[in-house]
């Protein structure tokens, strides 16, 4: 009966286990359910968004009525505003009423009368032009005609069609469908905002008028509009897989995260606790002594017990120990350790090296200090000391350096190169390579070409949004050019080659006296000096076999981001020069290269005082560059440094205070237009803010295009920082 009962007992324990288990899976199954429920109503909604969104409205209808002049003076017009006219349900913006990049068809259906007038009227014509906010887009002429019917054929069909002609059912009437444009491409800089059209016969009749703007589907909007269905379910399906894998992660995790916080937790999913795992064993101890000899042992029934306690009671052993100062740990990781090789201790006794490491028993992760004494690894901490004790793992990094590193380093003289963005640093250091690293190997010329190609069709599309602003009209032949090079650009717009249409598109509106004209007054606008010379040239960067002239290089902007540093030998001395972006967003990274920099170049873009921030429009460049400079000399990494300043593009300055003064933007200056007096006022503005005694300033004029020039320059550059190496090692 004992046994029976004991079988019982264990059944009953069992059961009650698996019913917590499979209670615990269903609450996790209705949860991931109902999260499941959820992202699938959001899919729909995504997917509905998205498309309402992409997919412009499939036809615009409007009923139009021409002006008709009774005297035959004018020809029969009108003028229809598309963003107030116009039945559109959806406008992106409120000065768009098509969809930007999207391809419209757009048509005019006449009713006209069967009358006599009509049919004498022969060949008229419909023309069409559409217009943006200040300018005139494109225009269309098509020709028109009645259906020809002999009089035989109209008799008979009004025989045929007597009762419902007489009924007024029907009309004597017929419908022309002229298609004005058959693909026209809304413009993403010039929204189109009014279409006029007329008709060359004054005396024409008609019933009514109807315009019609069907949208053109391709690609993706295509397949989305007229494969509905198929589109809605990988749409959808898409989504909601997307979604709910993030969510059954954000699920888990916080399932893990709630575990940790409580622990009893885990007995919700069946996992076996102590106690339980004690209540098994007991249950298993008692009945195999029972069926032996029914004596009952203790010790066997609290043998899990007692490994639980000592548990308990190791972890307050080290609570102790690391109040007095130092513990032991067990199964450490050490990450990296930055110089000494561990199997060779006794030649780093006493030595101290930063390192990082990883503790996994108790889950610390903490920066800190190895201390290799006797043989000993001692980790120091600011609160612990802790004996490393069976070490699994080193990962190391070495910092030591061969005689001849070591002799390299004590040669090397490292410069840190500032300034604003599009000061002409990339430049400066491109000059350096091209004189003392003998040019710019293949692979760097193939990069510049493709940069070279995006400047070109930048550089056009920037002059050309300069014409319009200054509302300079392009010659009339180049108006559907420019349309033609709009749309090439779109459907080229990831392409790196220059087709013969775009190349012949860009020769013509260069050509053109509005862009010579927008090309003058590109200092207003970020528009760089170089454009010309690749605007003059574009029949040649177009060909498939051209590779970069060094000029070509030099000219070719491309923003820096991130950290550019480059090694040159000259003599015995190693120059490593570092080049940062200037641009506000690249800032925040030079503080990890001030450390060791011995000499300061400090590049000033001095024909840019009236000229504004591509970042903030509202910024001048030039004392945007002066704040900056003030800033860096402040900073307690340069107290000491000595800097030179490097005015460049005088070239350009030059030129230029001969059409623009400098008091428009420093009113404080009274030299007018004398170059010399205004390069003097801008020279003490930067050299006011640079006073030290313990600093040096060198002063340079360059022109960062001019390879000479700069080998000149870096070559006094040389003479200033040797010189003051020289003095620092007398005073030493």
């Amino acid at each position: 009966m004992k046994v029976i009962e004991k079988l019982w007992k264990k059944l009953a324990f069992y059961g009650f286990k698996y019913m917590k288990m499979s209670s615990t899976v269903f609450v996790h199954v209705c949860v991931l359910i109902a999260i499941a429920f959820f992202v699938l109503i959001t899919s729909i909604i995504s997917y509905s968004i998205f498309y309402y969104l992409y997919i412009p409205e499939p036809q615009i209808r409007q009923e139009i009525n021409f002006d008709y002049n009774l005297r035959g003076e004018q020809l029969p017009s009108l003028s229809l505003d598309l963003l107030n006219d116009f039945p559109s349900k959806k406008k992106e913006y409120e000065d768009r009423a098509l969809k930007q990049r999207q391809g419209y068809r757009i048509t005019i259906d006449f009713e006209l009368p069967d009358s006599l007038a009509n049919r004498n009227a022969g060949v008229w014509m419909v023309q069409a032009d559409l217009y943006s906010h200040n300018r005139h887009l494109t225009t269309t002429r098509k020709p028109a005609i009645l259906v020809y019917r002999s009089n035989i054929i109209r008799s008979l069909r009004s025989l045929l069609l007597g009762f419902p002609l007489i009924s007024g059912i029907m009309k004597e009437k017929q419908k022309i469908s002229i298609q004005l444009f058959e693909n026209y491409i809304e413009l993403k800089n010039n929204p189109t905002t009014k279409i006029e059209i007329s008709i060359s016969n004054p005396k024409l009749e008609m019933y009514s008028s109807t315009l019609i703007i069907r949208a053109n589907y391709t690609g993706l909007r295509y397949f989305c509009y007229y494969w509905f269905f198929a589109a809605f379910t990988i749409g959808v399906a898409a989504i909601f897989i997307f979604q709910y894998i993030i969510a059954l992660i954000l699920y888990i995790n916080f399932m893990i995260f709630m575990r940790k916080r409580n622990p009893r937790l885990n007995n919700e999913n069946g996992t076996e606790t102590e106690t339980e795992t004690e209540t098994e064993t007991e249950m298993e101890t008692e009945m195999e002594t029972e069926s032996e000899n029914g004596i009952k042992i203790e010790k066997e029934q609290f043998k899990n017990q007692g490994t639980y306690n000592s548990n308990k009671l190791l972890q307050k052993n080290q609570k102790k120990r690391r109040r007095k100062g130092k513990t032991q740990l067990e199964n450490v990781e050490i990450i990296e350790i930055y110089e000494p090789r561990p199997e060779d201790f006794e030649p780093f006794n006493g030595k101290v090296i930063k390192i990082k490491f990883i503790i996994d028993s108790s889950k610390i992760l903490v920066p800190a200090i190895l201390e290799i004494n006797e043989k000993k690894l001692i980790i120091r901490t600011k609160k612990n000391n802790y004996l490393l004790k069976g070490l699994i793992g080193i990962k190391i990094v070495r910092e030591s350096q061969t005689k001849k590193e070591k002799k390299m380093l004590e040669n090397e003289i490292k410069i840190l190169l500032l300034g604003t963005g599009e000061s002409g640093k990339s430049t400066f250091i491109k000059q350096l390579q091209l004189i003392y690293q003998q040019g710019f190997d293949e692979e760097t010329q193939l990069l510049f070409r493709d940069a070279i190609i995006q400047n070109v069709i930048k550089h056009t599309e920037g002059l050309l949004e300069i014409a319009d602003v200054l509302d300079l009209q392009l010659q009339k032949k180049n108006t559907y050019i420019y349309e033609e090079f709009a749309r090439l650009n779109i459907e080229n717009e990831e392409s790196t080659e220059l087709t013969s249409q775009m190349i012949k598109c860009i020769e013509e509106l260069w050509s053109d006296p509005a862009l010579k004209e927008a090309y003058e007054e590109r200092y207003a606008f970020q528009i760089p000096d170089t454009a010309n010379l690749y605007l003059d040239k574009v029949r040649e960067i177009g060909k498939t076999d051209y590779v970069p002239s060094n000029q070509d290089i030099l000219g070719c902007r491309i923003p820096t981001t991130g950290i550019n540093v480059i090694k040159l030998k000259v003599k015995k001395n190693i120059w490593k020069i570092v080049d940062v972006g200037g641009q506000r967003n690249e800032r925040r990274k030079w503080i990890h290269q001030f450390e060791d920099a011995f000499f300061l170049i400090y590049i000033i873009a001095i024909n840019e005082y009236n000229q504004f921030l591509y970042e903030d429009e509202k910024e001048n460049r030039l004392q945007e560059s002066l704040k900056l400079f003030e800033k860096i000399l402040n900073n307690p990494f340069f107290r000491h440094t000595n800097c030179i300043l490097l005015f460049n593009k005088m070239d350009l300055f030059k030129e230029k205070i001969q059409k623009y003064a400098l008091n428009k933007c420093f009113p404080e200056y009274t030299g007018g237009n004398n170059n010399k007096l205004a390069e003097q006022y801008v020279k003490k503005m930067f050299l006011s803010k640079g006073q030290n005694k313990n600093r040096e300033l060198f002063i340079y004029d360059s022109c960062a295009i001019d390879t000479n020039n700069i080998d000149r320059i870096f070559q006094k550059i040389q003479e200033s920082v040797i010189s003051s190496l020289q003095n620092v090692e007398e005073n030493w």
